[in-house]
């Protein structure tokens, strides 16, 4: 594009916000990504925006890494296309940021403003047609599959061209390519011929499209006892992870991480400490967890926007794994931070405020979050499924009145909250029991029903009445009972009463208590 056809900037923030004036001829959608070309003492760098609203000429954007150095008059450049989520085989490994930028191709220490390295340029991975020259296909069909760090991944018909067929001209030869490399090409029509690669490419901020979306049956498995024994979680289910300061929310993410039944995690650290998330993710390399994460890193020095966005490119990313027939755990640390920096932007922009100041479009942006979760059939006919386990830091350790806390309560499967009060006896993971406290919704007899089934197949009869029996036993020794020990001494309490004050004990600090070095733990 000639400089004098570009859109011009006419204002900007040290909020990450700019207005720019469009050209007569330029009619870009809202969500466009928007490139701003600077040079600084010599470097050339291209910072990156999308566009969230538009008035007649002007449009308004928000840049991922800040307006500093933009000025008035300055250039800015529609790209023709939404934010783009690149996935792949052999991704797991991989540490990128929010905006999909390689932090493992960055130089030096710290992340270069406005440079971008894409994490897919070195990948390599081992291709088998399933497929055949002659075959018609539609959207999501299985072309062949790929194979990389031990794990086989569909590669499928383009899902951008959903109910239409096309005719296989070309595969490759068995063997190992680039994951940018050609390796079939597809007649849609006389005048197009795709050629396909094995990277997928879809819109961060549009959900990928599937068959049928699938109830949540079968229980995903932690490897936590306290979780376990006690609650049922859901491969495909939506849970939240509520704890203050000091509770152990990122070592029991952790442990999901490493225990729990699935193919693949991704991990979004959304405006983490720099120092914490390289603990995190150095752990996460002691644990040996990278041969199976893709880590998705948005510190909290970094624009609001970039959080924010952080988490969608976290859930595309999934979405795309899912579709290459991996079942993914998706931890986010912190959905707080996100609305944080969405409650920061909306306050430049001026929007109205809603409770505790977020937006209130926070609800809606959350739901959609929540919503690319959850167990369904892709468009190849095959099952996957992406469970999300989301992290809420509650403002002043109030988990009853946070925003965030309460909306997040509402879409989710269920509620991990730990306590304070727990954690001070030095009991992890520090889950709290009792009312308002941790629940899973499967108190539906439906639902109750095929879990029971489940269960029983696997000469595990009553485990669900087991769990019911041992979280109502430790509510209540933590609760009104360990109050009425307190007042009346153990001595002038019913024999009952005091013997499930001693059960709750007793699940708590041995049943629930584990050691990663023990054989019947590991």
């Amino acid at each position: 594009m000639q400089p004098e056809q570009a859109a011009r900037i006419i204002s900007a923030n040290t909020a990450g916000i700019a207005e720019i004036r469009l050209t007569p001829n330029q009619a870009p959608a809202v969500y466009e990504m928007i490139r701003f070309p600077l040079d600084i003492g010599g470097r050339a760098i291209e910072l990156l925006g999308e566009i969230t609203e538009i008035e007649g000429d002007t449009a308004i954007v928000q840049l991922y890494e800040g307006a500093e150095a933009l000025s008035v008059g300055g250039i800015a450049l529609p790209t023709g296309e939404p934010s783009i989520c690149q996935v792949a085989p052999g991704m797991p490994g991989i540490r990128m940021s929010g905006v999909g930028s390689s932090l493992d191709s960055m130089p030096g220490q710290h992340i270069p403003r406005g440079e971008h390295f894409s994490p897919l340029d070195e990948l390599r991975a081992g291709f088998e047609a399933s497929a055949k020259t002659g075959d018609r296909v539609l959207a999501g069909s299985l072309l062949g599959r790929a194979h990389a760090g031990g794990l086989d991944y569909r590669i499928n018909a383009p899902h951008d061209r959903w109910q239409r067929d096309g005719l296989i001209e070309w595969l490759a030869a068995p063997g190992e390519y680039r994951v940018d490399e050609t390796i079939a090409t597809i007649r849609y029509s006389q005048d197009e011929l795709r050629e396909v690669t094995m990277t997928s490419y879809y819109p961060v901020r549009q959900p990928r499209p599937v068959f049928r979306r699938l109830r949540a049956m079968r229980p995903l498995f932690t490897g936590k006892r306290a979780i376990d024994s006690s609650m049922v979680l859901l491969e495909g289910g939506k849970f939240i992870v509520i704890g203050g300061a000091g509770t152990g929310k990122t070592w029991f993410t952790q442990d999901l991480a490493k225990y729990s039944d699935v193919d693949l995690v991704v991990l979004v650290l959304c405006g983490e400490r720099s120092g914490e998330a390289t603990e995190v993710v150095i752990n996460y390399q002691k644990m040996g967890l990278m041969d199976r994460t893709v880590v998705i890193l948005n510190t909290s020095a970094q624009s609001a926007q970039a959080r924010g966005q952080s988490v969608r490119f976290g859930a595309a990313v999934c979405e795309g794994l899912r579709d290459m027939g991996m079942n993914v755990l998706m931890i986010v640390d912190s959905l707080s931070r996100q609305g944080q920096g969405d409650r920061e932007t909306a306050g430049m922009l001026g929007k109205m405020p809603g409770k505790q100041s977020f937006p209130v479009d926070m609800p809606s942006v959350m739901a959609a979050t929540f919503e690319r979760c959850g167990r369904a059939t892709c468009l190849g006919g095959f099952d996957a499924s992406i469970t999300g386990v989301m992290a809420v830091s509650p403002d002043g350790d109030d988990y009853e009145g946070d925003a965030i806390a309460q909306v997040a309560r509402q879409y989710a499967d269920g509620t991990v909250i730990l306590t304070n009060k727990v954690a001070h006896r030095g009991y992890y993971p520090a889950v709290g029991f009792g009312a308002g406290l941790s629940t899973s919704k499967t108190t539906g007899k439906e639902r109750r029903d095929d879990l029971r089934s489940f269960f029983d197949q696997r000469n595990l009869q009553g485990w669900i009445e087991l769990g019911d029996h041992i979280a109502d036993t430790v509510a209540d020794s933590e609760g009104a009972l360990t109050d009425q020990i307190k007042v009346l001494t153990a001595k002038r309490m019913s024999a009952e009463d005091y013997r499930r004050y001693l059960l709750g004990n007793v699940y708590r600090r041995a049943f629930f208590v584990q050691d990663s070095g023990h054989a019947i733990d590991q």
